[in-house]
């Protein structure tokens, strides 16, 4: 298992949540990696803020666009 963060409603920062999340084996000609740090980019905040629009079925989303 893994950690991931996942925004379960839309809005600001407190609709983010970190879950346990399994992690899939590597498929032929992927690589498994560790990452130590991650950022976000404007448009993760405002798809998760509801700026591109507010369509239930998206969620829960994971940040990372």
């Amino acid at each position: 298992m893994t950690r991931a963060v996942v925004a379960t409603a839309f809005g600001g920062p407190e609709v983010l949540s970190v879950i346990a999340a399994p992690v899939s084996p590597p498929g032929p000609g992927e690589v498994l990696i560790s990452v130590r740090a991650a950022g976000t980019n404007p448009i993760d905040y405002k798809r998760y803020g509801g700026a591109m629009g507010r369509d239930p079925a998206q969620l829960p989303m994971r940040p990372a666009w």
